[in-house]
């Protein structure tokens, strides 16, 4: 997938955003494979569909539509029954991306970071090169109410097939964070939705730049965020897997399902060692 690793780090200082080369990217291509064959569990939910006074049968049932969550994982067939023939799980698949934003509808906590990928997956896990996000610009909608900071490091490949990354820092307090641009005045609404606010990047797209990831980290506070693209649809975050257990007939029967969500994820090992090394902070 990657078929070179530099040995040298560029680094450069550009109006108070930092540029690093090839070597800071070294553990996240090299662990490609690795990172985005785990697809990692990010929530769980369990919704009974029909309450039984058998607690042996909706046991079963729950047990069944997780056995159908791994089927499909090991096999890709969507529909799972046990070797008794009493029950039987059917998974529907959801892709969750491919839209004009992405939106996990989740709070990300106080620094911990965020990843949206910019460039796709091939059905192995592994990053596809040909597939990334082409539009001209890229934004970070926020909570109104967000005061802190927001660092931002875009991951991308050149158009002389160089890996980089790029720091992006924001102060919403200003002055919070020593090194980071004040937001001042704050930003609008803009394209986002009621209650956000537009924070615009200012990174490299276009001209043969090759988006790979994007990695928002939220520092004081902890916020909700999305990516709002340009009219461009994003690669594929990951899966959403919808299991139903079923276990006896219509009538008597019980259903329970699960909603598996399952996102391409980045070893945090990995990107705190790339974002760490020449920060936003640095000199």
């Amino acid at each position: 997938m990657i078929n070179k690793v530099m040995n040298r780090l560029l680094w450069d200082r550009r109006n108070d955003v930092f540029q690093g080369g090839q070597v800071a990217l070294i553990v996240l291509l090299i662990s490609a494979a690795a990172m985005t064959i785990g697809l990692s569990v990010s929530k769980k939910t369990v919704i009974d569909t029909r309450i039984d006074t058998n607690e042996e049968q909706l046991k079963q049932a729950f047990n069944t539509a997780e056995s159908g969550i791994d089927y499909y994982l090991g096999t890709g067939s969507t529909k799972f029954v046990t070797p008794d023939n009493q029950s039987v799980a059917n998974v529907i698949v959801r892709n969750i991306g491919q839209g004009v934003t992405i939106n996990f509808n989740q709070y990300t906590l106080v620094n911990k970071s965020q990843e949206y990928w910019m460039m796709g997956h091939l059905a192995d896990g592994s990053i596809d090169n040909n597939t990334y996000y082409q539009g001209a610009s890229l934004s970070i909608c926020i909570e109104s109410s967000f005061n802190g900071a927001v660092k931002a490091d875009y991951f991308y490949q050149d158009a002389g097939s160089n890996y980089l990354v790029y720091h992006n820092g924001y102060n919403f307090t200003a002055g919070y964070v020593n090194g980071f641009s004040d937001l001042n005045p704050l930003p609008g609404q803009g394209n986002c939705i009621t209650g956000y606010r537009e924070l615009g990047l200012s990174i490299p797209l276009g001209g043969g730049i090759k988006p790979i990831l994007l990695s928002v980290k939220p520092i004081r506070n902890g916020v909700r965020m999305y990516v709002l693209g340009s009219g461009v649809a994003f690669p594929v975050q990951g899966i959403e897997l919808s299991s139903t257990g079923k276990v006896g007939d219509a009538t008597t029967g019980v259903n329970r399902k699960i909603n598996v969500t399952r996102l391409y994820q980045v070893p945090s090992f990995a990107l705190d060692a790339i974002t760490t090394f020449g920060s936003v902070l640095s000199n």
